[in-house]
């Protein structure tokens, strides 16, 4: 996820899919939590179905004394 317009909230839209067959449960975790908004930040997705999560950097500015911030987006099958 790039930003590349500084002095205002940007936003990006992750599209998650799940092309197996069964329902997956999934969670996306920042590295710096208290610098995203991210919605939904978890779910469930059905056998084919696609969701969209926007997510917003909220911090001022970027720190460049800090290290990049990392997304891991986790998932498992749902019964």
């Amino acid at each position: 996820v790039l930003y590349s317009a500084p002095g205002h909230q940007p936003s990006q839209v992750l599209r998650v899919s799940n092309a197996g067959a069964q329902t997956l449960a999934f969670k996306l975790k920042a590295s710096a939590a208290d610098s995203y908004l991210v919605r939904p930040n978890a779910g469930l997705l059905g056998p084919g179905d696609t969701a969209d999560v926007c997510i917003t950097f909220t911090r001022s500015a970027p720190d460049p004394g800090r290290a990049p911030d990392r997304f891991v987006l986790l998932s498992v099958p749902a019964e």
